[in-house]
């Protein structure tokens, strides 16, 4: 146990820490009828090299901090898949293994130290990933607005090399009305979440998730639903037109 960031945290990099973790995982697998597996974006919790200095030290074998960190969530990750299917196999059932990591890419390799694009291109890992794109596209930056939804979409489609690993969006429910000085959308548009969704169908993900669960009942978030799920409508061809979906897609 480590002590960072204002909490207390495994250290990946023992083998008895990964054991535990894939004996918890274990257990939920083949004791209840669970669908899935899915990690959130925690890993390493600081850069700071005290944090593991004297496992690095015995372990590291030659290999940069940053790299041996990587190798030692490469190995838990895979690890974990291999429990999940492993068990769920034992219990004549499908249970898919995903992560949904932080939506800007270069805070997962380099500070939390977790190589997104090897799950996403190589078999054994994960079933998918679903990164959290919890923007709009009038982001501003630098005095500029920037479509930083559409940007990060873009850098995960190109992460996605191996068609049988699933990409998901994670979508931002828990934003819908935010005022924000930075992602300006939030507030003024009540059709973010139905044009996301079509943006990434377009682009060919294969789905998406809301985060949270929570925020479905809230009365702020229920124009945006109601969009979101008349577009889905729509897509499934439940509804006849476009006018009766109340919001033209492309």
């Amino acid at each position: 146990m480590k002590q960072a960031a204002g909490g207390a945290y495994l250290e990946p990099s023992n083998p008895d820490v990964q054991a535990y973790i894939c004996k918890g995982v274990e257990e939920l697998v083949k004791n209840y009828a669970v669908d899935g597996i899915q990690f959130d974006d925690y890993f390493y919790p600081t850069t700071e090299e005290a944090f593991d200095a004297q496992e690095y030290a015995a372990l590291g074998g030659g290999l940069s901090l940053a790299e041996w960190r990587r190798q030692n969530v490469n190995t838990l990750v895979k690890s974990v898949y291999d429990t999940v299917h492993a068990a769920a196999a034992g219990a004549g059932r499908t249970v898919v293994f995903g992560i949904s990591p932080q939506g800007n890419n270069d805070n997962n390799y380099n500070v939390q130290y977790s190589d997104v694009g090897l799950w996403l291109s190589t078999p054994g890992y994960v079933d998918y990933v679903m990164p959290q794109i919890y923007w709009t596209d009038r982001y501003v930056t630098d005095g500029k607005e920037v479509p930083m939804f559409s940007n990060r979409c873009e850098v995960w489609q190109t992460l996605h090399t191996n068609p049988e690993i699933k990409l998901y969006a994670g979508l931002a429910l828990y934003r819908v009305g935010e005022t924000s000085d930075t992602d300006l959308d939030w507030a003024l548009r009540e059709d973010n979440l139905a044009t996301q969704c079509a943006h990434i169908y377009g682009m060919g993900y294969d789905g998406f998730a809301l985060f949270r669960y929570a925020y479905l009942k809230e009365n702020g978030t229920q124009v945006e639903l109601q969009n979101l799920y008349s577009y889905l409508k729509k897509q499934a061809g439940i509804l006849t037109s476009e006018v009766d979906a109340g919001i033209v897609y492309t």
